[in-house]
């Protein structure tokens, strides 16, 4: 429990602000490995859609992308290989 006497629950998506943000990271990273250059060019058509309604594409660029992933955590899993 916190301080305030409320239970304090991780957010599910953590680092991700959503399950949008989570699904759009997965399909442009590593389903349809886009490149940085295209990435950014999604993300400015996507701003300019939503910005009429003061909204924002789930990236600012690929940095904005990239940077999320690597905030992802391992879980404590170690990592281990083997050779065949």
């Amino acid at each position: 429990m916190s301080l305030t006497g409320h239970e304090h629950r991780p957010q599910p998506w953590h680092p991700f602000s959503n399950r949008i943000e989570f699904e759009v990271a997965d399909f442009l990273y590593r389903r349809n490995q886009m490149s940085a250059g295209d990435i950014d060019h999604l993300m400015k058509l996507w701003s300019a859609t939503l910005e009429p309604h003061g909204d924002e594409a789930p990236f600012t660029s690929h940095h904005d992308l990239y940077d999320s992933i690597d905030a992802l955590s391992g879980g404590g899993t170690p990592w281990e290989s083997f050779i065949i």
